[in-house]
């Protein structure tokens, strides 16, 4: 029996470690604070952030990180009791420790199931924490047996009823000390304002074809953002990111990207032959993956003078396309792709840009603070629209 509350103990403390940078890297990617790719990030399909930023990530507008947390405090505190025989009532303590154990098992195969069905996505850290409740469930139930019956269980009843009320009290204060923490006490006003602002916001066409294009077709989505970047502005990275990761986890969603260089391509200008060069690359099915690369290594083009050394550096950090070199560099300064650089900004100007990064949903402008969580609630608001249609 103590062999599996050591095993139990040990799991939920390391669940803790685990919930409690899930629960951060949540409160960060809900202010915009992420800018690079987490640590248990993989690939497109194995990437915490966007099982974080998916519809399924919250209940009751708590993180469910918050809910394991707390969860796994209780399991921890009861395990311990029970290995210093800190109690009267073992079979009391080995129920309520059994029905939280069972509570996340159940939670973790729901999720898991979330993941691999509608998702299509795995958070590698969730997958470990699926791994341990199911390890600490067995172990509860190996070692609880025993004091498993009706009886007992109506004895104790209103004893497990009171712990539950209690975690979820609990749950509450976590997701009130991750709010305080991370300063984003203020971001549902301001979401909803800036979902008003959308709203009451005039339509507007470009008139122009997107550098790139990723999702389905306009006609078979309710929602498209169109985004307006610099290669080379540094705000646009975040919203790179942002994007990335909400297109990800929002795959029926439509994403046009528009390069708007903020030089407008006067002189020597380094962010239009990196438009160019993506334009190129994506007449050979790698437009989006130089568009990446561009922006993740985006400080080593800062430093780089001149068109010709910005091409030479991104050939050379791009070398592992599959590309047609040849292809590629006649391709970067013949009269059709520098009519493409400049109906690119003619999009811009079409769409009232000023700066970057601007984005826009179906049209319509959306302001630039807490950009994850206001698409968030203009999906939803169109999911809404579009259910009462039918």
């Amino acid at each position: 029996m103590k062999k599996h509350l050591y095993i139990i103990f040990i799991c939920s403390l390391l669940s803790i470690g685990l919930h409690l940078y899930l629960s951060s890297r949540s409160y960060n990617l809900a202010s915009d604070k992420v800018t690079d790719s987490n640590i248990c990030y993989i690939n497109s399909s194995l990437n915490c952030d966007n099982t974080l930023n998916s519809p399924f990530s919250e209940f009751m507008g708590i993180p469910l990180s918050d809910w394991g947390m707390a969860t796994n405090i209780f399991i921890t505190f009861l395990a311990l009791f029970l290995l210093i025989g800190w109690t009267e009532n073992i079979s009391l303590m080995w129920l309520t420790l059994s029905s939280f154990a069972t509570l996340s098992a159940g939670s973790s195969l729901v999720m898991l199931g979330i993941s691999a069905f509608l998702l299509q996505l795995f958070c590698p850290f969730c997958i470990i924490l699926y791994l341990f409740s199911f390890i600490i469930a067995i172990c509860a139930f190996l070692s609880g047996k025993q004091h498993f019956s009706l009886s007992s269980f109506k004895k104790s009843y209103l004893f497990i009823s009171g712990v539950s009320l209690t975690w979820i009290i609990t749950g509450v204060l976590i997701h009130l000390i991750f709010v305080n923490t991370h300063n984003v006490k203020s971001t549902k006003e301001i979401v909803k304002l800036n979902v008003m602002d959308w709203m009451s916001a005039p339509v507007k066409q470009s008139g122009e074809t997107a550098l790139l294009t990723k999702g389905p077709s306009k006609q078979e989505t309710s929602i498209i953002i169109t985004e307006f970047a610099d290669f080379l502005c540094s705000y646009c990275r975040n919203s790179y990111y942002i994007l990335k990761i909400f297109k990800a986890s929002n795959p029926q969603v439509r994403v046009e990207y528009f390069s708007f260089p903020l030089d407008q391509c006067k002189g020597n200008s380094a962010s239009c032959a990196l438009t160019r060069a993506t334009y190129c690359a994506e007449q050979q099915n790698q437009g989006w993956n130089m568009h990446e690369l561009i922006f993740e290594q985006q400080s080593k083009f800062n430093f780089t003078m001149g068109e010709q050394k910005t091409l030479e550096q991104l050939k050379d950090l791009s070398r592992h396309f599959s590309l047609d070199w040849d292809r590629w560099s006649e391709c970067i300064n013949s009269p059709s792709t520098l009519e493409v650089q400049k109906k690119q900004l003619k999009a811009g100007e079409n769409m009232g840009v000023e700066g970057t990064p601007s984005l826009f949903v179906n049209g319509k402008k959306i302001q630039h603070k807490y950009v994850t969580k206001t698409l968030q609630a203009i999906r939803k608001h169109l999911k809404k629209k579009t259910n009462n249609d039918l």
